[in-house]
């Protein structure tokens, strides 16, 4: 069978957008903007040949008699097919590099295409493809000594008192997947979700299911290569191999699931990557398949939402094999903005293997087990921050004295992204400038540098469990009778998911967590259980992290308590996060000799004393049962490589986990029973912490609109409005405003055209299909909408300023004070009259929509630009208001085809000229308008200073003697 893909696109605009940072009260003033390059289109084809059904895959001690299973797809057009199998190659293929092709791939350039699925809940429960074939867990990391005698170990930050039990009860709590639903004998599950403001999103591996915040069920499990299924041919339809990651991208109200391509045959190693068209989880999604390699095997993907990209972390294994010996880690970067959209997408990844080196302690230094760090929260972190990579290792490095003893580290790498020249992209210190790679469009290629910062932190003992490798020190399950002792595996050399970075506003915190060994206790008798030796979750906070991380706290959560009965508990598999108050949270399984694997979670205020969970622990939800090895099945102690805890954007306080357990001892020949659970809890009022965050940012409300205060409050503007001609490029409407205050503003943005009328007539040219963006004052997207019912729809008809057609855009949000920029374009590069608007929904003094400034670019008739604001509401006092008209100054900003001389006209709601000015300082009240440090840097260009009642307002701008130009 032979299969052609074609990745194709059209040259596409990319817009960098700068918002003014010096704007005032009330006026109506100017954003700049520049464009950046425009992408070239490029074709990728590649022709791939099947040979047919394959062997079971086997190696050394390995044999999967799952692996091989037939499809048939002559529902999908697609004749025949090979069965599946897991490819592997021999140990002595060598680290491979990207640069190595296939002859059939071509080496072209451009971006990744995307596909767009059917609606998720609209795809069928199974297709040819949505079995799961297990892979073989991966091996430690080769640098690891093996691990101390437990009994002459010491965690300087053990903490083993466990406090009185102070963790809030859990509030949410339901049923999530199940093997029989999903995958019916994979192995393990690795559960993870996300939240949003209305859905709980779960993966497992090879499926995914939505549900509301109450545990209904909205969409049943589905594969995940099912939303693929648009694309029959494509590997992430024909592969269903899991590692599966869902986030929730809050910046702009959308959904990433991913999972990944294990090769066969002639294919490539490839990331599946959707994004949600809408807020909607259930809904349609831009498909991605991005090709990594032909000779690597990227595992153990971990993906990020950072503003500029969507990064992401693999394991790399060279020619697929799964040995003794990994290969180093993996570092990559996808174009976010580019996916939001829909649009061609480039990607970029550094490889670290010229970091392995040797080492006077191991026998090599491997870089392994790296987190992408992931934003909290809508407070975006400083202007232009790369994101972090970061990973622990066990070092034993001396102290300095006088401190006795060894320390460990956490080593962390800058990873800078410039989508508009890939080349300038680095990773780390003396990275090299990444390049195209051969045969795989879009993909930049470049080798890592140095990490950026090495940051101490206390001494821990490496868990050193292996699959299959008895008790050791993996985690003991509760003894059953007719069982021998059963022991689960940990996955303790590698950071856990996730590496989250919350922006406080006057501090930055990065928490990180992974599992290490508790060291024993002295054991006062009688009682056995405090000298256990047990593993624990060691966790950290990071601040400075912009500039200069340093370790603000950190401790090992492994508490002993000898009275109890269910005692000793080993902890592993944490997950951890930070809500908007400062209060950090982990999620984790827990375990022992009399205890079945259950789901805890435990935490700390952010005023209590540093190092510690000084909240105690809570049972989420208990065990029921353990996972037994038969030998049957060759990983039968595999547990998870990972869980997930996440904070609810709504209020940002709320957390929200997701683990395993299992329902009852198994008896069959294939013991795989797990089942997976989700639960909420949310902190009381914290302590305030020094200094203090700032408040958490709710969702848009639906509530009415608030009464306005009475007399003797300053007016403010209510809306804000610029018509104008849409052109595409460069020439889009581009629109900033500001919110002015302390704390956040309900808005309403739109975008209109169909329903543009003057003298209650259609305006002729007016843009039919118009499509808004809201972006932050870095540039970074906060939210795009096409056609107004598709996203927020009831919130929208809640305002009252729904539009009035359906290809109309609109977007609430509650945004906090700061700058943002608004830009409206025609669908499908349409051009067309259109109109953008803010509305202030709360019409609060204290927080005020202050300003709006439009770019676009002014013709003549009715393609003038016309801006329009409402003053108000009617019981308060005139306001002043300064109204600008700009144009030879954008030349020196960048801006092409300035408009060289602007005239000015300001009109009540009747349409009668209050005021118009040419060039500014002819205007009798210019000394006002300097007075208010908002004079027009050129002479000809145009402003009036007016102070004005409660009524609406519009301000034309024309170019004199009909000159056209960007305004």
């Amino acid at each position: 069978m032979k299969t052609t893909r074609c990745f194709c696109h059209a040259g596409r605009a990319q817009l960098r957008v700068l918002v003014a940072a010096t704007l005032t009260a009330a006026g109506v003033l100017l954003a700049v903007m520049s464009a950046g390059e425009i992408q070239h289109a490029a074709v990728k084809k590649s022709t791939r040949t099947a040979t047919g059904p394959s062997a079971a895959a086997s190696r050394e001690g390995v044999i999967n008699p799952l692996a091989t299973v037939r499809r048939v797809l002559a529902s999908y057009g697609i004749s025949a097919s090979p069965q599946r199998r897991f490819m592997q190659r021999g140990a002595g293929s060598g680290v491979g590099t990207l640069a190595q092709t296939t002859p059939n791939l071509l080496l072209v350039g451009g971006a990744v295409e995307a596909k767009i699925s059917p609606a998720l809940r609209d795809i069928p429960a199974v297709n040819p493809f949505s079995g799961w074939v297990e892979r073989p867990q991966e091996p430690h990391r080769p640098n690891y000594a093996p691990p101390k005698p437990q009994n002459q170990s010491v965690d300087p930050v053990l903490q083993v008192t466990a406090p009185a039990a102070g963790m809030p009860p859990v509030g949410a709590s339901f049923e999530g997947m199940n093997i029989s639903e999903t995958c019916k004998n994979c192995l393990p599950p690795d559960p993870v979700g996300a939240v949003g403001p209305q859905h709980y999103v779960q993966m497992v591996n090879s499926h995914i299911a939505v549900f509301d915040k109450t545990g209904k069920v909205l969409v049943n499990a589905k594969p995940i290569n099912g939303l693929w299924s648009s694309q029959p041919r494509s590997e992430c339809f024909t592969h269903n191999n899991g590692d599966p990651i869902v986030l929730y991208d809050q910046l702009a109200d959308r959904w990433l699931v991913s999972q990944f391509v294990v090769q066969e045959t002639t294919e490539n190693y490839a990331e599946c990557i959707a994004i949600s068209k809408t807020s909607d989880p259930g809904g349609a999604y831009y498909l991605y398949e991005f090709d990594e390699s032909n000779t690597v095997f990227h595992d153990y993907p971990h993906l990020s939402v950072w503003p500029d990209a969507y990064y992401m972390s693999t394991n790399q294994f060279p020619g697929g094999a799964i040995i003794a010996t990994a290969a180093p880690a993996g570092a990559w970067a996808f174009e976010r903005q580019q996916m939001l959209q829909g649009a061609p997408a480039k990607y970029i990844f550094f490889d670290e293997t010229s970091l392995v080196t040797p080492n006077p302690t191991v026998a090599t230094y491997t870089p392994f087990g790296q987190l992408p760090t992931h934003l909290e929260g809508k407070t975006l972190p400083p202007s232009g921050p790369a994101n972090l990579f970061a990973e622990v290792d066990d070092v034993n490095q001396p102290n300095t004295p006088p401190d006795t003893g060894f320390h460990d580290e956490m080593r962390l790498w800058k990873f800078h992204v410039d989508w508009n020249t890939p080349a300038n992209s680095t990773f780390g210190s003396g990275s090299t400038a990444p390049v195209p790679a051969p045969g795989f469009p879009g993909q930049y290629v470049g080798n890592a540098g140095d990490p950026n910062f090495v940051v101490p932190v206390a001494d821990f003992v490496l868990n050193e469990c292996q699959i299959e490798n008895g008790p050791n020190d993996c985690v003991p399950e509760k003894f059953t009778s007719g069982q021998p002792p059963q022991y689960l595996d940990v996955l303790g050399d590698r950071l856990m998911f996730r590496l989250v970075y919350r922006n406080f506003g006057d501090h930055e915190s990065l928490v990180a967590n992974h599992t290490v060994d508790a060291a024993a206790l002295p054991s006062p008798a009688p009682s056995p259980n405090s000298g256990a030796s047990r593993t624990g979750v060691r966790w950290y906070e990071l601040r400075n992290v912009s500039t200069s991380p340093q370790l603000y706290q950190q401790g090992t959560f492994a508490p002993l308590d000898p009275s109890d009965p269910n005692g000793p508990l080993w902890r592993w598999m944490g997950s951890i996060t930070i809500d908007a108050n400062g209060n950090i949270a982990i999620g984790y399984s827990a375990s022992g000799p009399n205890y079945f694997p259950a789901l805890h979670y435990a935490g700390r205020l952010a005023g209590d004393p540093l190092g510690e969970m000084t909240q105690g622990e809570a049972v989420m939800f208990p065990g029921q049962g353990i996972e037994a090895n038969t030998g049957l099945f060759p990983f039968r102690n595999r547990w998870g490589d990972y869980s997930a805890l996440v904070v609810d954007p709504t209020d940002e306080q709320t957390f929200w986990y997701t683990n395993e357990y299992v329902v009852s001892t198994p008896t069959d020949i294939l013991p795989v029973d797990w089942h997976t659970r989700v639960g909420s809890f949310k902190f009381g009022t914290a302590p305030t912490p020094t200094p203090s965050p700032p408040s958490p940012t709710p969702k848009p409300t639906t509530t009415p609109t608030p009464k306005p205060k009475p007399n003797g409050t300053p007016e403010q503007l209510l809306n804000i409005s610029t018509r104008a001609r849409v052109q595409t490029g460069e020439n889009v409407a581009i629109g900033g405003f500001i919110i002015k205050g302390n704390g956040s503003k309900n808005v309403l943005l739109r975008g209109l055209g169909p329903s543009l009328k003057a003298n209650k007539r259609p305006i002729g040219g007016r843009l039919m299909d118009p499509i808004i963006e809201l972006r932050d004052k870095h540039g970074a997207l906060i939210a795009m909408n096409d056609n107004w019912k598709d996203d927020q729809e009831d919130d929208i008809k809640a305002t009252g300023l729904q539009p009035h057609n359906e290809r109309e855009s609109a977007i609430a949000r509650r945004l906090d004070s700061g700058a943002y920029t608004v830009i409206m374009r025609g669908k499908d590069d349409t051009t067309g009259i259109g109109l953008v608007e803010a509305y202030d929904l709360d019409k609060i003094p204290e927080v005020q929509l202050e300003n709006i400034s439009t770019r676009a670019f002014v013709e003549t008739g009715n393609s003038v630009m016309i801006g329009g604001f409402i003053t108000g509401p009617s019981n308060r006092s005139n306001t002043s208001v300064v109204v600008r008209a700009i144009g030879p100054t954008l030349t020196s900003r960048g801006v092409p085809d300035a408009l060289q001389d602007p005239v000015l006209q300001l009109h009540d709601a009747n349409g009668a000229i209050v005021a118009a000015n040419d060039n500014w300082e002819t205007d009798s009240r210019s000394p006002k308008v300097a007075e208010a440090k908002l004079e027009p840097k050129d002479p000809r260009e145009s402003a009036l200073y007016r102070t004005l009642p409660s009524a609406p307002f519009t301000a034309i701008v024309r170019g004199k003697d009909n000159s056209v130009g960007n305004a």
